[in-house]
């Protein structure tokens, strides 16, 4: 019982790393935390991740 309570600890844990993973990685690609978490709540957040590596950086062309 005890080593289905640290499994289900550790897995949660990893659920939750993931969701850490897409905000920080669409903070540093210049766009929008929160709504990237907004869909990683709809979808994935593995799928996210990868949505993201695709699309890459947002410029800003201020000039």
């Amino acid at each position: 019982m005890l080593l289905i309570i640290i499994l289900a600890i550790v897995l949660l844990g990893i659920y939750v790393g993931m969701y850490v993973l897409v905000a920080v990685m669409a903070q540093r690609r210049n766009r929008n935390p929160a709504i990237w978490l907004l869909l990683s709540f709809l979808a994935t957040p593995f799928l996210i991740c990868i949505i993201l590596l695709a699309v890459g950086k947002e410029y800003n062309s201020i000039r």
